[in-house]
């Protein structure tokens, strides 16, 4: 994938594996660059602000399948309201690992959350579950 200011969107992407990559960060027009994409995997990546990673998703509006398996984000918080307004399209999102949801104070609730399907409304009601850091 081509980064950079002079950069040009990738269309047809739809399938994109960046796992294990080493990643620290994403790059912020991340959206612009694969608008189309459906299935994003970030796992064991050292993705540390979830604002950053929710800045560099929030306009992937067709993304069915996220995982971020084994990130070290410090507060998820960001990322899951702005998966939540992403709409009906998003299947399936898989953050285990993560270590604000390995021992949250509620953690029964927050294995239900994941395991669900997801929808909007439900991510909607359940944000209050989760830590706030």
């Amino acid at each position: 994938l081509p980064l950079g200011p002079s950069a040009q969107p990738c269309y047809n992407l739809i399938y994109l594996e960046l796992a294990a990559c080493r990643l620290t960060k994403l790059p912020s027009n991340f959206s612009q660059l694969a608008p189309n994409l459906r299935v994003l995997n970030l796992n064991y990546n050292f993705l540390e602000s979830a604002d950053d990673v929710a800045l560099s998703l929030s306009g992937l509006k067709r993304l069915r399948k996220l995982t971020l398996v084994g990130s070290r984000m410090t507060g998820t918080k960001p990322l899951i309201r702005m998966l939540g307004a992403m709409g009906e399209n998003l299947e399936l999102i898989d953050l285990r690992y993560v270590p604000p949801l390995l021992f949250p104070r509620r953690r029964f609730r927050w294995r239900l959350a994941l395991l669900l399907p997801i929808h909007s409304h439900y991510l909607a009601g359940h944000l209050g579950e989760a830590d706030s850091s």
